[in-house]
């Protein structure tokens, strides 16, 4: 898990409450609507800052993993942090912006800051529902719109349909904020030079080989890393005039911070000191989300997938240079296995041996598999998906309906029946030919 130190001086005690709904009479003046509106914005985040739980825990002092412009970043020992349970009032404080928002749209439904401003709590709430109804209604931008729909989308966990909104989005929208969104230079290690050298259009072929190997698991339909990414740049586009949940300004190392390792899972107080009493400031720090790993491929691999080796692809390196949290999966260990291909006249089969036990320590370590994902990759950039039945800890894999002659990458997913029957438990492998790297999620 990673956390933030965003050591926020925040003067005041907030209101008592959010302010409810504006009233405007006469004639419609649009400049007062989206004052309101952002007054309103300003005024919640306030309450939410005054009612935020205490830290739990010590922090990390003067230690910084990561320095970034005006921020510490450090990589938490604890990985059984989680964020506390929101307050109530926070709850009914950020509903009654909602209702704010929906009477402000419905005046000036074109604005594309209460639009976005809207669809943001809608999702922070977890009505994604309606957030998604809202972002199809939305009458502002092109663009915008469905970028915002590509946003709620993702956060409903709608993947592929997320893919496409995005899609829509990066068409619509002026070139040179297409280029800023597509461009990864934050994301990437070794290859940060090679890429930086390419033109924005230059760049779309290698980008399509890096979100490929990056996607988390092909038997998720979308690529859920791609998807996170573009749902960032929305959340950056949401801080523009608005207040942020910490109180600290919105700048440069601050969009770094989010396209790198996402927004913050939950926010805490710290302890204020004699000093902070008796100035009334105080202190907030972000917390990240806890079993993030980094999906984005090393530069060898993006330069040459077919030379992967086992063991040489870890997503748990000691400083990533960026992070995702799937909300399926909570831990990934390796993958047991043996894999051959043979060649059958016009066709291949590709054999699979595998241990698709949980890790010891995991609860499910007896889990039944429900479902079995395999690809083949025959051009590096995306995969042919496979369906299988798993028999006795075997697999065997078979593809008639062409010669596969120039088959470079294969994937194994295996889906562990749970009591509670989500798609927490995954086993992961990828692996070129016969020696592969492989990784194992596991809930637990």
């Amino acid at each position: 898990m990673w956390w933030l130190l965003a050591a926020a001086q925040l003067g005041g005690a907030g209101p008592a409450g959010p302010a409810g709904p504006a009233s405007f009479g006469g004639p419609l003046d649009s400049l007062a609507v989206l004052r309101a509106a952002r007054a309103a914005q300003a005024d919640f985040e306030s309450y939410r800052i005054a009612h935020l739980p205490w830290a739990r825990g010590a922090r990390a002092g003067d230690r910084c993993d990561v320095v970034v412009g005006r921020f510490c970043f450090w990589f938490e020992e604890d990985p059984g942090w989680h964020p506390a349970p929101e307050p109530p009032a926070i709850g009914r404080a950020r509903g009654a912006l909602v209702g704010t928002l929906d009477s402000l749209s419905a005046l000036l439904p074109g604005d594309d800051w209460i639009a976005g401003q809207r669809i943001r709590y809608l999702v922070e709430a977890g009505d994604t529902t309606r957030a998604i109804a809202a972002a199809r209604a939305c009458r502002a931008a092109a663009w915008w719109c469905a970028a915002l729909a590509g946003y709620a989308l993702h956060e409903a966990g709608h993947y592929a349909a997320a893919d496409s909104a995005f899609g829509a989005a990066l068409s619509a929208m002026p070139a040179e904020r297409r280029c800023r969104w597509t461009d990864l230079s934050v994301l990437l290690d070794d290859l940060r030079g090679t890429y930086h050298r390419l033109s924005c259009a230059g760049r779309d072929s290698l980008a399509r080989r890096i979100w490929w190997l990056a996607d988390p698991l092909s038997m998720v339909p979308g690529n859920e890393r791609r998807s996170e990414h573009f749902a960032r740049h929305v959340w950056d586009v949401l801080q523009d005039d608005a207040r942020p949940p910490d109180g600290v300004r919105w700048e440069g190392d601050s969009r770094e911070l989010l396209l790198r390792y996402g927004w913050p899972a939950g926010y805490e107080r710290e302890r204020p000191s004699n000093v902070d009493i008796l100035e009334g400031n105080r202190s907030v720090t972000p917390h990240f989300a806890p079993h993030s790993r980094d999906f984005m491929p090393p530069a060898r691999f993006v330069l040459a997938p077919d030379a992967i080796r086992p063991d040489a692809w870890g997503l748990d390196p000691a400083r990533p240079v960026s992070s995702y949290a799937p909300p399926y999966a909570t831990a990934f260990h390796e993958l047991p296995h043996q894999l051959a291909v043979f060649r059958r006249a016009d066709s291949i089969v590709v054999v699979a041996g595998y241990d698709v036990r949980a890790p010891e320590d995991s609860a499910d370590r007896a889990a039944r598999i429900r479902r079995v994902q395999a690809a083949v990759a025959e051009a590096l950039s995306a995969w042919r998906l496979l369906g299988l039945t798993p028999v006795e800890g075997r697999s065997r894999i078979s593809e008639r309906s062409q010669l596969l002659p120039a088959l470079r990458v294969a994937g194994f997913e295996f889906d562990p029946q749970t009591k509670a029957n989500r798609l927490d438990n995954v086993q992961k492998g990828r692996a070129r030919r016969v020696r592969a790297p492989t990784w194992v999620a596991w809930d637990g």
